[in-house]
């Protein structure tokens, strides 16, 4: 999926990848608690506390500023990855950024066949919650 930031890919890409910023545009979350505080880097730890499921444990999997973000998250037989790519891109003149999301979602033992489900949860909440984001970030300019 994928989403139009009317803003630069550099802003954009660290907004995205720091965990502090996910409130403000995840519609799922009640608060980020943050276990390794400073600039976005590789193996970065947070834990999403959400409103209606058990907190997801999460890090950075992979920062390349500017290009490629990733995670990956935890939250009892569940393990969700999302990556993030970032590209220049014009649309009706306004110069800015495509951000282009990946996400997948697995479960291990009695919770394989719920998998599916979740995966297509997460790719409803996912596209929502980039719009917002791509909301804020076109307005700040």
């Amino acid at each position: 999926m994928q989403v139009f930031v009317a803003a630069p890919r550099d802003r954009v890409a660290v907004y995205f990848a720091d965990p502090v910023n996910r409130p403000e545009w995840q519609a799922s979350l009640r608060r980020v608690e943050i276990l390794d505080p400073g600039e976005p880097h590789v193996g970065q730890r947070w834990v999403d506390h959400v409103h209606a499921a058990p907190p997801f444990h999460l890090r950075t999997t992979r920062w390349e500023p500017g290009r490629v973000w990733a995670e990956e998250g935890t939250s009892g037989p569940f393990t969700a990855v999302a990556t993030l790519r970032f590209e220049d891109e014009v649309r009706d003149g306004v110069a800015g950024t495509r951000v282009t999301c990946t996400p997948r979602v697995t479960a291990r033992g009695p919770a394989r066949p719920l998998a599916l489900g979740a995966r297509l949860v997460a790719e409803v909440l996912v596209r929502n919650d980039l719009g917002r984001a791509a909301r804020l970030l076109s307005r700040r300019r």
